[in-house]
């Protein structure tokens, strides 16, 4: 499943606006998705990319509370998607405890992955806003 990050919906540096889709393609299908859903979802694949296992810390996406929230609706945003490799995406953002089958209490446990090979996923440079590219920085 290939995964490249373009940016905004519109075009090439645009300041995009707090309501302004974001588009990613998944395969050959263009994507549309809230500033904060791409945000989480490029956090999740530069983690990709930098480790090798993938897993970041909820507070290392940003810092507050919420994260799960956030997470659950990138998830709902891709599952309403009619494409079915848009949808299978959706199943590829794993929480580490479910991978485990157990709940912790312990913050470091808190983590976050996108499943997917790090050589399928690809950004535009161009195309990504200035905090999108502090985000992905040294991918």
């Amino acid at each position: 499943m290939k995964i490249h990050f373009m940016g905004d919906w519109q075009t090439a540096r645009n300041r995009p606006g707090p309501n302004t889709q974001r588009v990613l393609l998944v395969g050959d299908c263009p994507v549309g998705l809230r500033p904060k859903s791409f945000k989480y979802l490029l956090a999740l694949a530069v983690s990709r990319k930098r480790t090798t296992d993938g897993w970041i810390v909820k507070t290392e996406i940003e810092p507050g509370e919420n994260h799960a929230r956030y997470i659950y609706q990138l998830k709902a945003e891709l599952e309403a998607d009619g494409h079915l490799d848009v949808k299978a995406l959706a199943k590829r953002i794993q929480n580490y405890n479910d991978v485990r089958q157990m709940t912790s209490s312990n913050p470091a446990d808190q983590c976050y992955r996108l499943n997917v090979d790090a050589r399928d996923i690809t950004f535009d440079e161009m195309l990504l806003t200035d905090d999108d590219l502090r985000c992905a920085d040294g991918y």
